[in-house]
This record gives C-alpha cells, structure tokens and sequence, in this order.
C-alpha cells in the first residue's frame, strides 16, 4: 500500500506504526493517501500444523509422486488465498461504498459481511486433492 498507493504514515505516528506486533496480520486503511487505521488480525497455526510438518520430514524428499502432491497443493492453495482475498475485498469494498453511500444501514452491511465471511470459510474447507 505504502509503495504502490504512495501512502504515508501520518506525522507523528510512525513509531506507533513501527511497534505494530508482527505476530499479526495487518489490513491497513487509508484516506486521501494518509494511514488512518490498522486493522490487527490474528490467524493462529491450526493444530495440526505440527503434526503436518512432522509427516512430511518423515516422509523425506525421495518420492517424486508426493514431491509433486505436495508442490501441487501450495499452488492450489496459493490460488484458494488469492481469490479469497479478492472476493473478501471487492466484496466488503462494495459493502462500505453502499454503507457511505446511505443505501444500506450498518447492521445490514454487518450481517452481509459476516454471512461472506462464513461462507467464504466454508468454501476454503473443500478438498484440495481430488
């Protein structure tokens, strides 16, 4: 945002914006080219992210068949993440300018943006492996 936009962090600021804590996600919002918020999102290691990892050094890099299975699940969950932010952002773009613009009332843009949120997460559940 801060290169590609030309956004600044406002004057006096920049210390609190460097002490963000990296152990979350940041969305950043920004008006008329100047950090007006930082949004803190916090996207915990599943549980059995360890267990994951563990089967994947058992299984050593010798088998070219799960080599492949496993670059071909990165890539498709590499597209999964895009296009979630993709719907995520157009969606709730879409949300706040109907918001700004009067023709939706706040709780009604709520409830659409956690009911896409919900069936967004619910879409990321299917199956990467056919």
């Amino acid at each position: 945002m801060f290169e590609d936009e030309g956004c600044v962090v406002p004057p006096g600021k920049q210390q609190l914006f460097e002490e963000l804590p990296l152990y979350y996600s940041h969305l950043y919002l920004a008006i008329e080219g100047r950090l007006t918020a930082v949004i803190c999102i916090e996207d915990p290691l599943r549980p059995e992210a360890s267990a994951v990892i563990n089967s994947l050094i058992t299984v050593g890099s010798d088998d070219l068949y799960q080599i492949v299975t496993l670059k071909y699940i990165s890539n498709a969950l590499m597209k999964r993440i895009k296009k979630n932010y993709r719907q995520i952002v157009g969606f709730n773009s879409g949300l706040i300018a109907l918001g700004v613009a009067g023709v939706l009332p706040p709780t009604t843009t709520a409830l659409l943006h956690n009911s896409s949120t919900i069936l967004i997460s619910l879409n990321s559940m299917k199956n990467l492996l056919e």
